[in-house]
């Protein structure tokens, strides 16, 4: 495996995320992006890496910049730019990254993807007062993903700070 090559740098930065080695992958990150600049998906991993790692502005500056390089850029983008408004407390604009994400995922026909659009919204309307809505959208999570629960989302959340991840609830 080459390691000096950026996607291998990033995919290296990836594992170190999953393995809980915040530093160490936000440096990989960084490497692999000062060897390849101009590589969209590169910048949206690492701005996935940064939200986990608490680093919300940064992530948002990240995932913008990749939507800039890659202007037909997958939905999933638009999620992370949603969970990074959600963790600043700008709400209603996570809220409207959700219905973006929503949109263009509706229209690549990615449904597998909507519990986590119903996600957003569940965790966003809580935070708003508007709860109604809030139960709507988590029944609409459980009907797009049944096995999903707060114990499934402990064991595979990766965030630095459980904080984060108990935020969610």
């Amino acid at each position: 495996m080459d390691d000096s090559h950026p996607d291998v740098l990033m995919l290296l930065a990836g594992i170190h995320l999953y393995e809980r080695k915040y530093e160490q992958a936000i440096a990989e990150g960084q490497e692999a992006l000062a060897l390849g600049p101009n590589n969209a998906e590169n910048h949206a991993i690492m701005a996935h890496i940064l939200r986990f790692s608490g680093r919300f502005e940064e992530a948002i500056a990240m995932i913008q910049r990749a939507m800039r390089l890659q202007p037909s850029y997958p939905s999933w983008y638009l999620g992370e730019v949603a969970m990074s408004y959600y963790y600043l407390g700008r709400h209603e604009e996570a809220v409207r990254q959700a219905e973006q994400f929503r949109n263009l995922a509706d229209s690549r026909g990615e449904e597998y993807l909507l519990y986590w659009y119903h996600s957003m919204l569940a965790m966003n309307y809580i935070r708003m007062g508007r709860h109604q809505e809030a139960r709507e959208a988590a029944a609409e999570v459980l009907r797009g993903f049944p096995e999903y629960s707060l114990e499934w989302d402990r064991q595979f959340s990766v965030y630095k700070d459980p904080a984060h991840l108990e935020r969610q609830h």
